[in-house]
């Protein structure tokens, strides 16, 4: 019966949702297309005689773009959210033409509001956070309309606004966001302490470029509030002593940084499972510190086997290989195998071009290195060449003063034969002005009280 269908779907769906939360998408991904399969064939969760039609089928649909994000398959987590996303709005706009369905109209609203913020860490993920950041702050107006400017409830999509500005390069923007968070925990009064962590450990990634010390408190405040509210085996857990682990590193602590990682490949396996994609990413930040700590050879055996991983995992080329293939091209420089990282370079650079274009900053990522093979190579002209793309690429995204530009215009005065052009590009390096330190966000008696106190 339709009543039967829908309790196995509703069971379905439960069990998708802890399959999801234990990092399980694939597991996850099947017992949700299962469930929709069963809500369309339900006559009880037809609406108009349209199977589609259905607020719980929606739903679903959104969380098998959940699943689908963590499967690496953006283009169809993008086109789920869409059709959540219409279907939500068009149920909207028929109950604002009915002044006595107050209550429906917000449900309805709110949905479009979660749909859109989910969206907006699609397009995050996918490396499209120009296209994000429109969604973002049109989920931002709604919550603000639905809830007023006030409500601690606006604590997600700021967030997550923040986590958009700050891949855009906008830090400052970023840490107003997340300040606005701390604030309105502050006014609520009794403020939510897993939020707090989290906020602390978003503004740490913000300000580590530029001070990696004050970065190091805000994490070692973090680490504390996660440990007690989640316990020491946890993956957010895990995911701040991996924030730390690379700060330190950057503050020059290798060995520590390589003692954190240990810990969390633990905890990362334990959650995830030794094959899972977050494995290769500590096994990334492991490479890292490894090679600060002068260990080539060990940084490239930890690369492979996050190569490995995600090549496993993804099954076709994908954004997030290109990624790590960009890493491990890094590490053979250090290794001295110039022709192998040249060849990996160029293969991250075709997947990256395939997926993103090639005016993309996360191009120019790659490309830069692929400069610097070149430069060692001595083949000259064309290091210079990719050089000056990476510099008109990232004006182009970031603008012309962005520390991002400024950056490869001190790499095109390192590499460039020609005198000139060096001392061109040193003078757009100094035009950057540094960016002042913020107020510790400790001051506010959101953070204080807390007991002792991502990326």
């Amino acid at each position: 019966s339709g009543l039967d269908r829908d309790l196995l779907g509703a069971s379905l769906e439960h069990l998708a949702r802890l399959e999801l939360s234990f990092g399980q998408a694939a597991a996850g991904l099947a017992l949700i297309n299962q469930a929709i399969t069963l809500r369309t064939t339900s006559t009880s969760s037809n609406v108009a005689g349209d199977p589609r039609q259905s607020v719980a089928v929606m739903n679903l649909v959104a969380m098998r773009a959940q699943a689908q994000q963590s499967l690496g398959n953006m283009a169809a987590a993008r086109s789920d959210l869409e059709e959540a996303l219409a279907f939500h709005e068009t149920q909207g706009n028929a109950a604002a033409n009915n002044d006595n369905d107050d209550d429906q109209n917000d449900i309805r609203q709110r949905n479009v509001c979660t749909v859109l913020m989910q969206l907006a860490n699609v397009l995050l993920a996918a490396n499209l956070a120009r296209e994000s950041r429109p969604v973002i702050e049109r989920a931002l107006a709604l919550q603000e309309q639905r809830l007023g400017p006030h409500s601690h409830e606006l604590s997600g999509v700021l967030s997550i606004q923040a986590w958009v500005l700050q891949r855009l390069g906008d830090l400052e923007g970023a840490k107003q966001a997340l300040m606005r968070v701390l604030d309105l925990q502050e006014q609520h009064g009794q403020p939510d302490r897993a939020t707090v962590a989290t906020v602390l450990g978003n503004l740490a990634v913000c300000v580590r470029g530029h001070d990696p010390e004050y970065a190091i408190q805000l994490l070692e405040k973090s680490l504390r509030l996660r440990e007690e509210i989640f316990g020491e085996d946890h993956a957010v857990v895990g995911q701040t002593l991996a924030n730390l682990a690379n700060t330190m590193r950057r503050v020059g602590d290798a060995a520590e940084a390589t003692n954190l990682l240990n810990r969390v490949l633990q905890i990362d396996e334990m959650h995830y499972g030794k094959t899972h994609p977050q494995v290769a990413i500590t096994l990334t930040s492991m490479a890292f510190a490894l090679l600060a700590e002068k260990k080539p050879a060990e940084a490239k055996q930890a690369l492979e086997q996050a190569l490995a991983i995600k090549e496993k995992f993804y099954v076709q080329d994908n954004v997030e290989i290109a990624i790590t293939l960009t890493n491990l091209g890094k590490v053979l420089v250090a290794c001295g195998d110039l022709r192998q990282a040249k060849r990996k370079l160029e293969r991250a650079l075709h997947i990256k071009e395939s997926h993103l274009g090639n005016k993309h900053a996360e191009y120019a990522i790659t490309l830069l290195e692929l400069a610097w093979v070149h430069h060692k190579l001595q083949d000259q002209e064309k290091a210079e060449q990719l050089a000056r793309e990476v510099v008109a690429i990232r004006a182009a995204y970031f603008g012309a003063d962005h520390r991002q530009t400024r950056h490869a215009h001190a790499s095109l005065a390192r590499i460039t034969s020609d005198p000139a052009e060096r001392a061109r590009c040193l003078r757009n390096v100094r035009s950057g002005q540094p960016r002042g330190r913020r107020k510790d966000p400790e001051a506010g008696a959101a953070v204080a009280a807390a007991p002792p106190v991502k990326e």
